[in-house]
């Protein structure tokens, strides 16, 4: 009988824990964090969804922040 062989997809800014084990036919998404001896046989769509969206507002936040700054500086606000 041959090896079942299925790829494993890790994404971009991902950190792997040591003694970690990420088992065949998993994705795992860009900027997730998995734990030291963690065992990782699916991603739960909903986990990464949130995860993706609260990037999105940080960087969301960034820009505001950067924007209003911007303005103090050209205003001469304090």
């Amino acid at each position: 009988m041959p090896i079942e062989r299925l790829p494993v997809n890790i994404g971009k800014n991902v950190y792997v824990g040591p003694n970690s084990i990420i088992t065949k036919n998993v994705t795992v998404g860009d900027f997730c964090v998995i734990a030291a001896s963690s065992f990782i046989n699916k991603i739960s769509r909903l986990i990464q969804s949130l995860w993706d969206n609260l990037v999105k507002l940080q960087a969301l936040w960034n820009l505001t922040t950067a924007y209003l700054n911007l303005n103090i500086i050209l205003n001469g606000e304090r």
